[in-house]
């Protein structure tokens, strides 16, 4: 099979023609062809269109927006280069076209041939066996037939450039002066095609694939010579066959591919001449570096070598001063970086290509060559390492003058000049960057295996830098242009300016007679070109019409003019092949032979928690070989296995610990409570992952991956995995999702899993059928809403939150919640009823009249007064200490109690048992809010959606399973809706039996609150000194239950403004802060008298404990007051609206309580 398919290959390749050219049929008229390519145009546009259309909008690419350039020349070249003086029409039209021959096969060579070659057998198994490998190479010789021919192509216009300057120079009679005529332009792209054709061959030689592959294919040839009508082939067909491969293996992989096309059957002094000449100017200018760029330099350099080796076969005399300055350049440009990881050295190519040269040079020169090699790699580690400050500095600069000098919106000459100076300055930086990591990586791996770690991180941040300046020129690119453009016709104007006042001095000077023809035509050729569209065959016939024009005998152009129009033609030259000068500064393919060090860096980017967009710069760097491969017939295989390992790395070094980090931090976090000893974050920091759990995607050829989906999917499927090994941990890993929602923003699943609650706590139904006991034994906080046990005989208090409300409606459902009510219901009116006994006892309600007359006469005399303070004192302070006290002179209980603290033990009853209301609500929210968690929005308004599949034809099951979606989101929407607060169905319940006429007792409840309040902070300050010592009977630390029934009874009498009114708080903080100034006052006092140390001490440590002490109380009252009136906001104002509410509400609660019978 594999000699059928060469053979076939080989036949389709000879009955091919060598190249399509599309042909206008000749009755085709202009208007068709305008309209025909006016239709490719569109459809042109509307394929681009749709391309950008379906590219990601998430993937913020660092591609530069290539505009196609309109600049293609549409004249022929015979009336392009028409001229009035005939022989300089002919010149112009031979070099002209010989040097676009020499250019196209230069594109060619580097879009098509090279990449084959350099890329063959990439995304082929290591170990693959010999018939596959046959079977690659079979398949491959079509594209290595064909580039044998362009190689001969190639050495037929090589050889005609050659006898056309040497015509050019020896020609007789011409009538053109060529003394001094140095045609640099056509050297210039000979040089530039002859190092394509030496790095292909370089490319045959070192791809080992290749190179066994083609041997395996030998060899197998080799034994079917004696049946070859087994593998489907005539006698003839083999035959002809063995001698194709056996001229592709001496033309092509015997690394003789150069020698081939330079060789020679003819030999011409005058062209080595020309070519010497060439190589000593361009070589001063390497060693003088002008190119200012190391790239370039070594780019140039071997042009150089190139165009001296083809000058040693056309004469065979070798120059041993210019062959020994060109061996010295080693030391500045050892190597020069080619694709494939392939170095082109300055000494092998000289004692390989110039035969003899050994000879020049002693043995110690040849030998020391990889020292001075070894010596230039330390050179540029350590030099890498000390510039990146200085390049960071330097981009950062650059960018910021980019900034400012492309917003100039009408630029003079000498604005435009600064704006192309720095926009040239973009290409020099990234082309430099680009050269030091290329050389560096290449030398490493062909010399020096071993890199150290900061070499790889120095580079990987210059491949950051080099891609900040594509960056930035892409923000500003359409500016850009428009400044290249202004930039091009202001060159061109300067050019043609120039050249028109050269030719006018040339028809005035007596000099020139005779040869004003040749002059004339030549200038006015170059002004005619660069007076239109800059196109590459114009720019081309310009540089060669102006040095043509400069003889040595009688130039018409002075020194200071041919280096002005020089400089100028090279600028021009720039700003026209700025976009392609650009896409290959930002081509780093070559890092595609280099991927082993991108775990080295992938390690240390997550040790440092960098940025997300750095991972993207790099790993986007490593994916420029794809464009590379879209040509290639296995370019999909190859990218898919560049794609693979890369993702292999990431995930490994990456996602993978990112993952366990996170899970390490979330349960270290939720955890952190058990932990005694030091904090390790005090030691090592708070870790950032914010940069990696980003939106943005990580982009791997046409792969996107989300580092944040990545991390969530792999802590849904731990918790998953250890909710169901160990159900009990449940409550544990609910706190990490909900803790890696808030701190990473990582949105993971409810697992769905059944809960095992081994912290039930006080279920439901225990504390409706002991809800006396519950409300007795039990205190209230209101702000943290959880009841703590009062006293308890073992070491631990129970405790019981929103949470464990939450439990028991999971486990015996919500209609639990209605049964607590009314038991509570139940519950109220029992402790109502003795409320009203207390407050309608004679001895309570007489003090409370008096009390009702001194506040209305303290508010009389405060009306009538002439001045008034900041407020008024109507129910003093004493007054309500002397209550307290008439009432402990009535009697105590066992407990040793007044009646009025049993008054205060029966509203913190009633208190508990509204915030145990509160709960119950805040418990239901919970439960409801985790059971509809995972429900997107849209499907709380599905009304009508059984209906609508009805009408639609659905099944009776589905529409049925409608009915059931829509009677569940009904249901959760109305645990969420407002009619489920129990605390205002409470309200209602007793508003109005409390507020009916025969209850006129109730109406003084108001009066007995300060003396509560006091009574309420002597009993909090108790429980929080034995607290303090650790007492363990009666201590407390919060009792928000009182403050809870205080602020319900005063709602429901609607005593909430009469008791405001009373300014109480307003006058305990009155009392205590005079009193703190007259013992502060004393202790100052004390502290000047000159009584005895002793007794002065003991004062002054009395005077201090009791500034504490009224401090305490102090705060104690400012307390009280904060959660009264936060308690008085769960219950509202709004009483009027509430009490006439529809009653259907409140079908939980029986009718409303009468208290005619207390």
């Amino acid at each position: 099979m594999f000699m059928k398919a060469a053979v076939q290959g080989l036949l389709d390749k000879s009955s091919s023609p060598e190249g399509t050219t599309r042909l206008w049929n000749e009755k085709t008229t202009i208007k068709e062809q305008l309209l025909h390519k006016f239709g490719n145009l569109a459809l042109d546009f509307s394929h681009d269109c749709r391309k950008y259309t379906t590219t990601n909008s998430s993937y913020k690419g660092l591609k530069i927006l290539k505009v196609s350039d309109p600049r293609q020349e549409c004249s022929d070249l015979l009336l392009l280069a028409h001229t009035d003086h005939e022989i300089s029409h002919k010149i112009m039209l031979v070099f002209t076209s010989l040097c676009m021959e020499m250019s196209k096969l230069t594109r060619t060579l580097q879009n098509n041939y090279l990449c084959e070659v350099l890329l063959f057998g990439e995304g082929v198994a290591a170990d693959c066996p010999d018939e596959d490998l046959i079977e690659c190479v079979s398949l491959f010789i079509p594209q290595l037939l064909e580039i044998q021919s362009f190689i001969n192509r190639c050495h037929i216009v090589i050889e005609q450039v050659e006898r056309q300057i040497e015509a050019f120079y020896t020609a007789p009679n011409l009538g053109f002066e060529t003394k001094g005529v140095h045609l640099k332009p056509v050297f210039e792209i000979l040089s530039e095609l002859l190092r394509n054709l030496l790095v292909l061959s370089i490319a045959f030689q070192k791809n080992e694939f290749l190179q066994e592959g083609f041997s395996a294919f030998e060899k197998a040839l080799k034994t079917s010579i004696h049946d070859p009508e087994r593998f489907g082939v005539s006698i003839e067909e083999h035959q002809r066959l063995v001698r194709v491969i056996a001229s592709l293996k001496r033309d092509l992989l015997t690394g003789k591919l150069f020698e081939v096309v330079i060789s020679n059957s003819f030999q011409s002094k005058v062209v080595v001449s020309e070519i010497i000449t060439n190589v000593k100017g361009r070589l001063s200018s390497v060693e003088n570096g002008n190119y200012q760029d190391p790239g370039l330099d070594g780019e140039e350099l071997m042009k150089i070598l190139c165009l001296y080796t083809v000058s040693f076969h056309l004469g065979g005399i070798m120059d041993k001063k210019l062959t020994t300055q060109l061996w010295d350049v080693r030391k500045k440009i050892p190597a020069v970086c080619l694709p494939y990881n392939n170095l082109w050295m300055v000494t092998k190519h000289v004692l390989e290509y110039l035969p003899g040269s050994e000879k020049i040079f002693d043995f110690k020169q040849v030998k020391s060559a990889d020292t001075d090699t070894l010596s230039f790699i330390q050179k540029k580690d350590s030099e890498i390492l000390k510039e990146v400050g200085n390049w960071e500095a330097m981009v950062s600069s650059w960018i910021a003058k980019i900034d400012e000098v492309v917003t100039i919106l009408n630029p003079n000459s000498d604005d435009l000049q600064v704006v192309i100076d720095t926009i040239a300055k973009s290409l020099n930086m990234a082309s430099t960057l680009q050269n030091t990591i290329d050389i560096i990586l290449s030398l490493h791996s062909n010399y020096v295996p071993a890199m150290s770690k900061g070499v790889v991180l120095a580079i990987t941040r210059y491949i950051e830098l080099a891609d900040c300046i594509f960056t930035a020129l892409k923000q500003k690119w359409l500016s850009i242009l428009k400044i290249i453009t202004m930039g091009l016709e202001h060159l061109s104007f300067t050019i043609v300016s120039s050249l028109q006042r050269i030719l006018k001095r040339v028809k005035e000077e007596r000099k020139y007679i005779g040869k004003q023809e040749v002059f004339s035509a030549l200038l006015n050729l170059a002004s005619r070109c660069l007076n239109g569209p800059i196109t590459e065959e114009r720019r081309l016939l310009a540089r060669l019409s102006l040095a043509c024009s400069c003889p040595s005998s009688l130039s018409c152009l002075t020194a200071e003019e041919r280096s002005h129009i020089g400089d100028l033609l090279k600028k021009l030259e720039f700003l026209s092949t700025f976009q392609e000068r650009c896409e290959t500064a930002n081509d780093f393919s070559f890092l595609y032979w280099h991927r082993t060090m991108l775990s080295v860096w992938l390690s240390d980017f997550y040790s440092r928690k960098s940025e997300l967009s750095s991972l993207n710069i790099v790993v986007n760097r490593y994916c420029d070989i794809f464009k590379h491969l879209r040509n290639l017939k296995n370019g999909a295989k190859v990218q898919e296995c560049v794609v693979e390992e890369i993702t292999r790395n990431l995930v490994s070094l990456i996602l993978d610990p990112l993952c366990r980090d996170i899970e390490l931090e979330l349960r270290l976090a939720t955890h952190s409570h058990l932990s005694g000893t030091e904090k390790a974050i005090f030691k090592n920091g708070i870790p950032n992952y914010n940069g990696l759990l980003t939106e943005e995607p990580l982009r791997i050829g046409d792969k996107a991956m989300h580092v944040s989906e990545y991390v969530t999917n792999y802590l849904d499927r731990t918790f998953y995995n250890l909710t169901s090994v160990a159900s009990h941990d449940w409550k544990t890993y609910m706190e990490m999702r909900a803790l890696a929602r808030r701190r990473f923003n990582l949105y993971t699943l409810d697992d769905r899993l059944p809960l095992e609650r081994l912290e039930q706590g006080l279920d439901v139904l225990e504390i409706i059928r002991n809800i006396n006991i519950f409300a007795t034994h039990y205190v209230y906080d209101l702000f943290s809403q959880c009841f703590i046990e009062r006293q308890s005989e073992s070491r631990f208090l129970t405790t019981i939150g929103i949470r464990h409300i939450a439990n028991s409606i999971r486990t015996h459902g919500s209609g639990i919640i209605n049964s607590a009510v009314n038991h509570a219901y139940l519950f109220l009116r029992q402790k109502f009823q003795i409320l009203s006994q207390f407050l309608f006892d004679d001895q309570i309600k007489s003090r409370l009249v008096k009390d009702l007359k001194m506040t209305r006469e303290n508010r009389e005399q405060a009306t009538t007064a002439e001045t008034f303070e900041k407020f008024t004192i109507v129910y003093p302070y004493v007054k309500a200490e002397k209550f307290v006290r008439g009432i402990k002179n009535l009697g105590m209980t066992t407990e040793g109690r007044s009646y009025l603290d049993e008054f205060r033990l029966l509203i913190t009853e009633v208190g508990n048992v509204m915030g145990y209301a509160r709960m119950l609500r805040s418990g239901n929210l919970h439960c409801s809010a985790s059971t509809s968690e995972v429900l997107p929005s849209v499907l709380y308004s599905v009304a009508g959606l059984n209906s609508a599949l009805d009408e639609k034809g659905f099944s009776s099951s589905t529409v049925d399973a409608a009915s059931e979606l829509e009677s569940t989101l009904e249901n959760i929407t109305r645990n969420f809706e407002g009619g489920s607060d129990f605390l205002q169905l409470l309200v209602q319940a007793f508003a109005e039996a409390f507020r009916d006429k025969k209850h006129t007792h109730l109406r003084l409840f108001y009066l007995i609150v300060p003396p509560l309040t006091i009574s309420y902070v002597e009993q909090l300050r108790s429980g929080k000194e034995k607290l303090q010592r650790k007492d363990k009977e009666n201590a407390f630390f919060t009792d928000d239950g009182f403050v809870m029934g205080l602020a319900y009874i005063l709602t429901l009498l609607g005593q909430g403004t009469d008791f405001d009114s009373l300014h109480w708080f307003e006058t305990v903080s009155h009392r205590y802060t005079e009193a703190l100034v007259d013992v502060r006052h004393q202790q100052a006092l004390s502290g000047r008298s000159g009584k005895k140390c002793t007794d002065g001490e003991k004062l002054r440590q009395t005077l201090s404990l009791t500034i504490r002490r009224l401090d305490s109380y102090r705060q104690e009252y400012q307390l009280l007051q904060y959660s009264l009136v936060s308690a008085r906001a769960l219950f509202g104002s709004n009483l009027s609206s509430s009490l006439s509410a529809d009653k259907d509400d409140n079908k939980s609660i029986s009718t409303n309580p009468s208290l005619g019978d207390v």
